[in-house]
């Protein structure tokens, strides 16, 4: 298992350089980024996961942001050290579970597991490349086997791409929804 401060150096290294971070991602996907807003109430209590520069803060009334990199996160810490008793009704994960290896990855959502209220929903964008350094692509098959692994239904889950790229293979990403059990 990678330690958690490697994961989140190696993502500081990555987030730092990025040409299209920040607003960008927010409004170029087609099913996620701020299309989500469209899907999350007013009132609804939501975690996003790797928030980034929060930028949903100014949308969702109810939201905490955390992140290990950024100070515009309310709380600036990792995923796995971050604790909680609130139960939230959404949880936002748009491309912040994909470092380190397979078990590595189930204990971040494990944890976002005993975050989230029955009927709650995961939204999820994530990489489909096994480039430096993500180890491994996520799939829709995998999608499928670790939501019903931990707890979810798997409600909705396709190709998204960058507005504008859709033929540009370094663009693509799966968009996914979990609903727990």
């Amino acid at each position: 298992m990678i330690p958690q401060e490697t994961i989140d150096q190696t993502f500081i290294e990555i987030y730092k350089t990025h040409p299209m971070s920040r607003e960008f991602y927010m409004t170029k996907f087609k099913h996620s980024g701020y299309t989500l807003l469209t899907k999350i109430g007013s009132q609804e209590k939501v975690l996003d996961v790797g928030c980034g520069h929060n930028l949903f803060k100014e949308h969702l009334p109810n939201l905490i942001g955390i992140d290990p990199v950024t100070s515009q996160a309310d709380h600036k810490v990792a995923l796995l050290d971050y604790t909680t008793f609130e139960k939230f009704d959404v949880i936002l994960c748009l491309g912040s579970v994909h470092f380190g290896e397979l078990d590595d990855i189930k204990q971040s959502i494990a944890h976002m597991s005993s975050m989230i209220n029955a009927g709650g929903r995961i939204y999820w964008r994530c990489g489909t490349t096994t480039e430096w350094p993500w180890k491994f692509p996520w799939t829709k098959t995998l999608h499928e086997s670790l939501s019903a692994e931990f707890g979810f239904t798997l409600v909705d889950i396709q190709d998204d791409y960058l507005e504008g790229q859709e033929d540009k293979v370094e663009h693509y990403r799966i968009y996914a929804e979990w609903v727990k059990n």
